[in-house]
């Protein structure tokens, strides 16, 4: 029909056609009755055209396009249509002859497909028990046509016994396929299903090729021990545009709970695929891949079915990867707890062993140091010896004392405390230490705090320590601030300082027995270990924020009610 102009008619023609018509007005010569098959030049460019389009990587919708315009350079049609049958669905495409207008119609039905395949065509049948397809479908476009079709040429696309689908040729003119011979029409189909089966076979090694180098990208990435989980599923998200049809105009996007990791933002209306990222039967979360610019239809939306297959696997790695991330963790915390008991129970045999053997020397040596001060005539230099012994032993004596909480050797009596009362205490004979080093105090006391079920020594040494520790912080002066509160079940004591701060190295090491960054004349390492051990054997537990120059600001939770010992949780 390439000779064939298409013009517009309103003049009514009868009252079967009133209104707007389309008309054809023939310029070519008449339809010769010989042979098409002796238009071998024709035919022969034909066949180049069409297997070199089959050679080129492209979506389906594009490669048919291409072969409509091939079969209408050789075929008198007005419509032309291809019906494609893969292993789970059929597609049918469509153009207008006169203005190359090209689409994809709604699928083939499912029991339609099935008595396809039941009645499998020869190469050069018709549709047995289906004769009324190419019928309904002609009755569809008559919408579009101001005069009806009247000639339908159907033929199958098979090759070596495999069904691929069916090229029917639709025409406004009586007869007009009599003239083709079957010889000529065996050549045209089997030319075109040798191009969609070099397509199909091309296409599927593309997709897996894709697919393939995909997955084994993301198992390199999932084999970097050392890579935290966000930058791992960054780049995982990198991997997704370049294994679409259209990686110039795919974004892509994964969130896990409430992180996202996306190559761009997204926005309202694009046409999406997305698969849910499942752990432990929970959603997590999702990977989205989409299109920023509308793409034509495809198996699911503009989108391949192995695209949805790659996307659905790309989701259950994603939900691998995260929950060995999750186990390693564990492991390492699990690990770190083994290693803390380990130390507790060695430190627990030599506090035993130290209070049993050191109390009673150093009960003598603090008691006759004692004794000798209280007598008349003791020399002043000799009196200031005196003294010195008597504070060396009353320290060594808190060592083993501190060994023993460390150790948790022994187990106080516990009562129900008013914490705010034990802060006040405890900062009380702190007063004259801030002082000396010019330290602003700020307290910040939570009025009808629920009372705490514990020991008051213990829990006057968790705040002695903690503030000790800030003071010495802060060598040249600062501000510190102790805060209570009550906060969902728990009894949180707050203590910051505008100190030094300690680095990421020094946090992970501080509640290590005898670590410490100070002078050995002032401290032992053994504050913040004591602090913990109180702590956890409430049942709270104790955080730490800080950086280099940046303070520091210790967080000690303890549940407010004896049930809930042994019970930890966000704030």
């Amino acid at each position: 029909m390439s000779g064939d102009r298409l013009t517009h008619d309103t003049t009514a023609r009868g009252s079967e056609h009133r209104g707007t018509r389309r008309t054809w007005i023939s310029t070519r010569a008449p339809q010769s009755t010989a042979d098409p098959m002796q238009a071998k030049p024709d035919f022969r460019s034909f066949s180049l055209r069409v297997l070199r389009a089959a050679r080129h990587a492209r979506p389906a919708g594009e490669l048919i396009e291409e072969l409509c315009q091939a079969v209408q350079a050789v075929a008198p049609c007005d419509i032309i249509e291809f019906w494609l049958m893969d292993q789970a669905r059929g597609s049918r495409w469509a153009m207008d002859a006169a203005t190359s207008h090209f689409g994809r119609l709604p699928d083939i039905e499912p029991r339609v497909l099935e008595t396809l395949r039941a009645n499998r065509p020869c190469a050069a049948g018709s549709l047995p028990g289906c004769t009324e397809l190419p019928t309904a479908f002609k009755d569809r476009l008559r919408a579009t046509l101001a005069v009806p079709l009247r000639s339908t040429l159907c033929r199958a696309l098979t090759l070596d016994e495999d069904l691929l689908g069916f090229l029917l040729l639709h025409s406004i003119d009586d007869d007009a396929f009599r003239h083709l011979r079957d010889p000529w029409l065996q050549d045209l189909t089997l030319t075109l299903a040798a191009a969609l089966h070099h397509h199909q076979v091309h296409q599927a090694q593309l997709e897996r090729v894709k697919e393939l180098s995909c997955l084994y990208e993301m198992a390199q990435l999932a084999a970097l021990d050392e890579l935290d989980l966000d930058v791992v599923l960054g780049r995982v998200i990198e991997l997704l545009p370049p294994s679409w049809q259209y990686p110039e105009l795919t974004a892509a996007r994964l969130q896990l709970d409430e992180r996202i990791f996306g190559t761009r933002p997204f926005e309202p209306g694009w046409q999406a695929q997305r698969a849910a990222i499942v752990i432990a039967g929970s959603l997590r979360g999702f990977v989205e891949v989409a299109y920023t610019e509308p793409m034509p239809p495809m198996d699911e939306g503009p989108f391949l079915e192995e695209e949805r297959r790659l996307i659905d696997t790309v989701a259950r790695e994603a939900a691998s990867l995260i929950e060995r991330n999750a186990a390693k963790k564990e492991r390492l915390a699990l690990q770190e707890q083994l290693r803390h008991a380990d130390r507790l129970a060695t430190i627990g045999h030599l506090a035993a062993g130290v209070t049993h053997e050191l109390n009673e020397p150093l009960g003598a040596i603090l008691g006759f140091a004692q004794l000798a001060r209280k007598h008349s005539g003791v020399p002043r230099g000799a009196d200031r010896d005196l003294q010195k012994i008597e504070a060396a032993a009353l320290h060594a004596r808190e060592v083993t004392a501190r060994l023993m909480h460390v150790g948790r050797s022994n187990t106080p009596q516990r009562e129900i405390l008013d914490v705010n009362s034990v802060v006040r205490d405890a900062l009380a004979f702190l007063d004259a230490r801030l002082a000396r080093y010019d330290i602003r105090l700020q307290c910040a006391l939570q009025a009808d705090l629920p009372r705490v079920t514990a020991n008051r020594a213990e829990l006057q040494q968790i705040v002695i320590n903690l503030v000790v520790n800030s003071i010495q912080a802060m060598p040249s002066g600062g501000d510190l601030s102790v805060t209570t509160r009550a906060r969902d079940g728990w009894w949180v004591l707050e203590v910051q300082d505008s100190g030094v701060g300690m680095s990421s190295a020094v946090q992970a090491r501080i509640f290590e027995p005898f670590f410490t960054t100070k002078l050995a004349a002032d401290g032992t390492g053994l504050g913040l270990p004591v602090v913990r051990g109180i702590v956890e054997s409430l049942g709270g537990d104790i955080r730490v924020q800080s950086g280099p120059e940046a303070g520091a600001t210790f967080s000690v939770r303890i549940p407010v009610e004896p049930s809930s010992a042994g019970v930890t949780g966000g704030d």
